[in-house]
């Protein structure tokens, strides 16, 4: 990449104009950004309001209702998917569908997977295998 250089050798007063502003500029997204969050919120001010009002009536019996029906939608898509990958022969457990299906991240939701299936599989065996080892002296 070649630059032109001015007379005396330095970059040419155009390019440290461009940059000047490319610096001082990114405040100002920043800033805008901001304002236009600010106009967000407070134009749907009047659907957060409704939103309480409704919080405030509803039932609670019905939304444990509406929450397991919610999570039966989540795993029975994610139960599909399995069907889908075990047929193709890719091994991905329920769990980590059911998690990838909520929007966390493939890798996250294997390494919670793997977590809960060390805390409630492999951790409760280690206690169980002194306590067999012990019985059998």
């Amino acid at each position: 990449m070649t630059r032109r250089l001015s007379s005396n050798g330095s970059a040419g007063p155009r390019r440290r104009v461009i940059a000047f502003l490319k610096r001082h500029l990114r405040s100002w997204y920043v800033g805008l950004v901001l304002l236009l969050g600010l106009v967000l919120v407070v134009t749907h001010l009047g659907e957060l309001e409704s939103f309480a009002r409704l919080a405030r009536n509803a039932e609670p019996g019905w939304l444990f209702v509406a929450l397991g029906f919610q999570l039966l939608t989540y795993v029975s898509a994610a139960a599909v998917w399995h069907q889908i990958l075990r047929h193709a022969q890719v091994g991905l457990s329920l769990r980590a569908l059911v998690l990838t299906l909520l929007g966390v991240p493939l890798e996250a939701a294997l390494t919670a997977t793997l977590l809960l299936r060390g805390m409630t599989l492999w951790l409760p065996m280690l206690p169980g295998l002194w306590f067999a080892r012990r019985a059998l002296r």
